[in-house]
């Protein structure tokens, strides 16, 4: 959205506004203070996650903050079996954190093989991903739509036009695709969009070399080819939001557990901007001494690259909890991309809950084993089909059988 935004107000400005006039620049860049300023503003009304709460002790604040995120009630299976998860994943945690220093912490990046390869995976993504050439394009666009034949302020409004379509294809992507699909296939369909209409592009510049001279004049089919190259820098839009823009970012938040979260988000996003900064700075000197066509074949060969990197390092992480990511890692490099999922499958407590609409599954109609004692009770209405309810006490643990016969605890702290 803030692409397609900047991309407008330099249209506007070059329309409506005298080249030597400093408003040209500064209402363009204006536009900053504002998104700013909204996303200060709307960060006081953010919830806080519910595992940071957690880990901050802050117990009937992460039910009441997991239960308005997953729309269920606060004693819903699933909710309970989520909670369940975090804390069993946090007691071992801290059994294994006591007297680890955050130099130990950065050591565990480099000696532990399941936290290397997540390091090593986001690093990956990153690179391939700033050097296919999308950014490239993002920021390169009116110079390119150049190479195709429009000149002046229509350069800005087919420019503009690429912020319309990569503002579309991002917002259906993260809403309706990326999780229906799954990751990696989203990033295969990205990755095939782009090296497709990379190599296009590629061709076009160097069979039709002069088109941005003032001199040159185009033939029929150099302007029809030329509109196809256009078509095919929005379709590396529509790729680039499909595959590495969007699992650039999803990654990093989903792959790390709550040890090394903070230090392996912030390293790969340190990253990321190095890279941002050095596509910025190498491209134009790209274009100079490989040309405009070997660029775009330079990116062609980075996509490619990035595909067998897809096939083989990344695995499929769509619909797995954060907890359950640490048996997956721990399976040997060479079989986590390929073969992961099937291999280690999440076996966490919240993905063994099964309900319908009515309320009914595998938590419930008598599946619900109650162990009783001297300090944890949990009330069931036998007439409720063995339906889960509230506890009366301020601790309640409860046995849950579930249809794969693994055992789930369930603890809750509640006011009375």
């Amino acid at each position: 959205f803030g692409i397609m935004m900047s991309y407008f107000s330099h249209y506007g400005t070059a329309l409506h506004v005298s080249a030597s006039s400093r408003v040209q620049w500064v209402a363009p860049t204006s536009l900053k203070i504002i998104f700013a300023g909204i996303l200060f503003i709307g960060s006081w009304f953010c919830k806080e996650s519910p595992r940071w709460l957690m880990k901050k002790n802050r117990v009937d604040q992460a039910y009441r903050n997991l239960s308005k995120i997953r729309n269920l009630p606060e004693d819903h299976p699933y909710i309970l079996s989520e909670i369940n998860d975090i804390q069993e994943h946090m007691k071992h945690e801290k059994e294994v954190m006591q007297d680890t220093s955050v130099l130990g912490l950065f050591k565990e990046f480099i000696t532990v093989p399941s936290v290397r390869y997540r390091l090593f995976l986001g690093l990956g993504i990153q690179i391939l991903g700033q050097w296919s050439g999308a950014n490239a394009i993002t920021i390169y666009m009116p110079e390119l739509t150049a190479l195709v034949g429009y000149t002046g302020t229509k350069k800005l409004l087919m420019t503009a036009i690429l912020g319309v379509v990569k503002f579309t294809s991002a917002y259906l992507t993260a809403f309706f695709l990326i999780d229906f699909l799954g990751r990696r296939k989203c990033l295969y369909i990205g990755l095939t969009v782009q090296c497709l209409s990379t190599l296009y592009f590629a061709i076009f510049i160097t069979v039709v070399p002069k088109v941005s001279n003032d001199e040159f004049t185009m033939t029929s089919s150099e302007k029809h080819a030329g509109v196809c190259a256009l078509a095919m820098l929005y379709l590396n839009g529509v790729g680039w939001t499909m595959g590495w823009n969007s699992i650039q970012y999803l990654i990093n938040s989903e792959m790390f557990n709550l040890r090394h979260r903070a230090i392996g988000t912030a390293l790969i996003m340190t990253f990321h901007f190095a890279n941002q900064f050095g596509n910025t700075k190498a491209v134009p000197s790209m274009m100079i001494a490989m040309h405009h066509g070997g660029t775009f074949f330079f990116f062609f060969g980075v996509i490619i690259i990035g595909m067998f990197f897809c096939w083989f390092f990344v695995p499929e992480i769509s619909g797995r909890s954060i907890e359950g990511m640490e048996e997956l890692f721990e399976l040997p490099w060479y079989l986590i991309g390929r073969k992961g999922s099937k291999l280690a499958p999440d076996h966490s407590a919240v993905t063994q809950v099964h309900f319908d609409e009515t309320g009914h599954g595998n938590a419930m109609g008598g599946d619900i084993e109650v162990k009783q004692d001297d300090e944890f009770v949990e009330n069931v209405n036998s007439s409720d089909n063995g339906l889960m309810k509230n506890a009366q006490t301020n601790n309640t643990t409860t046995d849950v059988s579930t249809e794969n016969g693994s055992n789930i605890d369930l603890e809750k702290q509640q006011r009375a």
